[in-house]
């Protein structure tokens, strides 16, 4: 039997037994798996020397993650330009990412498809305790990484800047509730900045809130509150010169060098 992905079942493989035992005749643990692993691939080399419970998780964590891979495959062949992401964050905001496909697509093949259930050991009409295991498990993988999953995409796109990509959207009213919601958080802002020398939690949230010390943030807000929040607004749509880019580039390197 093949996996999903063409892989052959290592208790069907066809590799001799010779060049396994040739392996026997290395000197030291590293020359024995460089001869296995070229008697047998390394991947394969791994397929085998699996017991059978953790074959079976592998399984299990193949099918689950599929859908997941080829989300992130999409968007980093696909997806190259900064209007890509954009035109992206505008078609998954106001909640719309819980509509991504990838999200019901891995409900599917993990609890639906006959051909992957099978491959992961579970079968139609079979209440073994074993099968049943198998089934228990699948469910709880699936459920543990698409919750991840839902939590990774709705902070991204749920909070600012991501929150006001439907500035960018060409329906008139989601650009202008947009703007309202970005002039309601503003205003919020600023005020937890007055109260940060006179209240100790302020200030905790304040040195929690990273953004809101952002200087591309603040520059944006501060466009859009000249303007009067107008979602139209010309200086808050145009994209960063290169001087403020490479400014912000800077940070994160020498933010990156001090921790290592």
């Amino acid at each position: 039997m093949k996996s999903p992905s063409g892989v052959d079942d290592p208790d069907q493989s066809s590799t001799a037994f010779d060049d396994l035992r040739g392996a026997s005749a290395a000197r030291t643990p590293q020359a024995q798996l460089s001869l296995l692993k070229s008697a047998t691939g390394g991947l394969r080399l791994c397929y085998m020397l699996m017991f059978g419970m953790l074959l079976e998780m592998v399984k299990i964590m193949y099918v689950v993650s599929q859908e997941c891979w080829t989300w992130y495959t999409h968007h980093v062949k696909k997806m190259k330009r900064p209007m890509d992401n954009l035109q992206y964050a505008v078609q998954r905001s106001e909640g719309a990412w819980a509509s991504e496909p990838h999200l019901s697509a891995m409900i599917k093949l993990t609890l639906y498809d006959p051909k992957q259930l099978q491959f992961m050991g579970i079968n139609y009409g079979d209440f073994t305790p074993h099968a049943q295991m198998l089934a228990h498990r699948a469910l709880d993988v699936m459920w543990h990484l698409l919750g991840h999953r839902a939590w990774s995409m709705a902070t991204r796109l749920s909070i600012p800047p991501e929150s006001y990509a439907n500035l960018a959207s060409s329906n008139p009213a989601r650009r202008q509730a947009a703007a309202n919601r970005m002039k309601s958080d503003w205003r919020c802002l600023l005020l937890l900045e007055q109260r940060v020398a006179q209240v100790p939690a302020a200030e905790h949230l304040w040195k929690d809130l990273i953004l809101a010390r952002n200087k591309p943030f603040r520059m944006l807000n501060l466009f859009y509150e000249r303007d009067k929040y107008n979602p139209d607004s010309a200086l808050g749509q145009e994209t960063p010169d290169n001087n403020i880019v490479e400014d912000i580039h800077k940070i994160i390197s020498d933010s990156s060098t001090s921790r290592t």
